[in-house]
């Protein structure tokens, strides 16, 4: 029924997985941005 894809694997651990993933760099600079605004 379904196959396993390995690339397809590697590439969601590295994004997900990584320290410097994108979804982590994005929650960095939207946590930043609300403490920017505080007076």
């Amino acid at each position: 029924m379904f196959e396993t894809d390995p690339r397809f694997a590697s590439l969601l651990l590295e994004q997900f997985g990584e320290a410097n993933s994108e979804l982590k760099v994005a929650m960095q600079y939207f946590t930043q941005a609300l403490a920017a605004r505080k007076p």
